[in-house]
């Protein structure tokens, strides 16, 4: 079976299995998959993530975290950009998510960056989603 959006079923796969607290998830392996799990992992969302090579395909194979009393450190995902609907936002429009608890990820054309990262730099560009 075809995912239309891989992308958010892959979010939707954090979102669900920290929930039900599962210790991590193996997914197919994609750049932007790989590039948003080191987003994650440098803003203390996972604890790591690895790519497993099985044959020609790659798997790639996330740690969840959790805090205190096994609170998981993903509570919420919001897909923005959708496929054949994308959001892009200015340097001056880029969101907050949850007043700072959060992060967006955003697609500019210096790679993913996180909605503080394109501030700093002054860059806008492809809302991809908002973690918090």
């Amino acid at each position: 079976m075809s995912v239309s959006d891989p992308i958010a079923d892959f979010l939707n796969h954090l979102k669900t299995s920290s929930m039900v607290k599962k210790p991590f998830i193996i997914t197919q392996h994609s750049k932007l998959k790989e590039e948003i799990a080191k987003i994650l992992q440098r803003e203390g969302f996972i604890e790591y993530y690895s790519i497993i090579e099985e044959g020609p395909k790659k798997k790639l194979h996330i740690h969840l975290k959790y805090g205190e009393n096994g609170v998981p450190a993903i509570t919420g995902v919001k897909k923005v950009s959708r496929p054949g609907a994308f959001i892009y936002v200015k340097r001056d429009e880029i969101p907050r998510v949850k007043s700072g608890y959060g992060i967006a990820i955003i697609s500019t054309s210096k790679g993913l960056k996180t909605d503080e990262e394109c501030r700093k730099e002054g860059i806008g560009g492809k809302v991809i989603c908002y973690i918090w």
